[in-house]
């Protein structure tokens, strides 16, 4: 009997973290696009973008910012660029099911948007400007994922 419980619980619960993986990758989308929008209306005459942090303890986050010079880049302990601060608008957790995986524990990562034209600033110290932000599972396995902002301003998830 206990078998048999176990048999049908494991799906459920692998399907269930599933979605709330997926669900996860949908906010993040939906808060860059946010972002990007927003600079695109230049509201607030400021720079928007989304800020991931990878806590070593706790949970990871991700949040919506403005800012009047925001630059794109990773940050400390990643780098020596000192992180620079942040007017948050939205912060939002991700949940015990999910962590980053870029940017690596410890990093802070921002994706910012030039006012006007909505394509990303290029990283601190470089012309690159695609960005990327990679979420994995904890704990069940379905495949990692990787939400990227190409240097034209797509905003696409690519699937191993």
């Amino acid at each position: 009997m206990v078998t048999l419980v176990g048999f049908i619980m494991f799906p459920l619960l692998n399907y269930k973290n599933a979605e709330e993986f997926n669900t996860q990758e949908k906010l993040m989308i939906a808060m860059m696009r946010d972002a990007q929008q927003r600079s695109i209306h230049r509201e607030q005459s400021k720079r928007w973008g989304v800020r991931f942090t990878n806590n070593v303890t706790g949970d990871d986050t991700f949040e919506l910012f403005k800012g009047p010079s925001a630059t794109g880049g990773i940050y400390s302990p990643c780098s020596a660029i000192t992180v620079p601060t942040i007017t948050s608008v939205e912060k939002k957790t991700l949940k015990s099911s999910s962590e980053f995986q870029d940017p690596a524990p410890g990093c802070i990562k921002d994706i910012v948007f030039i006012s006007g034209s909505g394509v990303p600033v290029p990283k601190e110290g470089s012309t690159q400007t695609i960005n990327k932000v990679i979420i994995v599972p904890k704990g069940f396995t379905i495949p990692p994922k990787t939400i990227v902002v190409y240097d034209i301003g797509t905003i696409d998830t690519i699937e191993p």
